[in-house]
């Protein structure tokens, strides 16, 4: 009976070891997610309108509100208000929900930032799918200018141990399929973030593009996402400062 006991600790003592450090991470990313601070802006006679949805990363966790994709949008458009209603934690068919939150008709920008937590939770892609579709529609409802960028392939994030991150990396393969497919049906701008990971800035230097967790992204990491964001739409075209939706 011991020897049974002695092989089954041999057996199990990885998954364990494992296990307590991904939980440990995790409680340490919750730590930083509960200091954050979503960036937020409403200048006296503004006289255009984003609001970013999503998840985390929308929310800005890892940086400095101005230092995340919205605070860098409200710099970019001063005139502009920012409505941020994203929530850490919440997956692409929360974007309704928060969408119900903004408290105007109409405004002239959406940005989605969402589905990094439906692929790390394995969530099956057709249900990924209604809820991106639904998410859309909501959208739909509010302005003719949405942008849905997920985020990059969070695989590679070294807050994951390999053989958990080969996993993650198979599914978000087949969401990301299905994402580039929907959003070329619904005919919405998408801004694709996904790297190899031979020329991925955030796998040359974890230490520089990620915060302390590993996992969400620091200001410098922001930065590089904002960059693409700019590079690959035409926001200006929305948000003129005498333009309106």
């Amino acid at each position: 009976m011991w020897l049974l006991y002695t092989i089954l600790t041999i057996l199990l003592l990885p998954a364990a070891i494992v296990i307590a450090l991904h939980m440990s991470r995790i409680r340490f990313a919750r730590s930083i997610v509960a200091k954050t601070e979503p960036a937020q802006s409403c200048p006296e006679g503004y006289r255009n309108t984003i609001v970013v949805a999503g998840d985390s990363t929308a929310f800005g966790v890892g940086a400095l509100p101005a230092e995340s994709t919205a605070g860098r949008l409200a710099a970019a458009f001063p005139h502009a208000r920012l409505v941020n209603v994203a929530k850490s934690g919440n997956r692409i068919g929360h974007v309704v929900e928060q969408l119900d939150k903004v408290d105007c008709p109409s405004v002239d920008l959406i940005l989605i930032q969402a589905v990094a937590n439906d692929v790390l939770e394995f969530r099956s892609v057709k249900k990924v799918e209604a809820d991106l579709r639904a998410a859309i529609a909501r959208a739909r409802k509010l302005s003719r200018n949405i942008v849905l960028m997920p985020g990059h392939d969070f695989s590679v994030a070294p807050f994951f141990l390999r053989p958990i991150s080969i996993l993650i990396e198979r599914h978000a393969i087949k969401v990301l399929a299905m994402v580039r497919r929907v959003v070329a049906e619904e005919g919405i701008m998408f801004v694709d973030l996904f790297r190899d990971p031979a020329t991925e800035p955030f796998v040359k230097e974890p230490k520089l593009y990620y915060c302390p967790d590993f996992l969400h992204p620091s200001g410098q990491g922001y930065a590089i996402w904002f960059t693409i964001l700019t590079a690959q739409i035409p926001l200006r075209q929305f948000l003129a400062p005498n333009g309106s939706d």
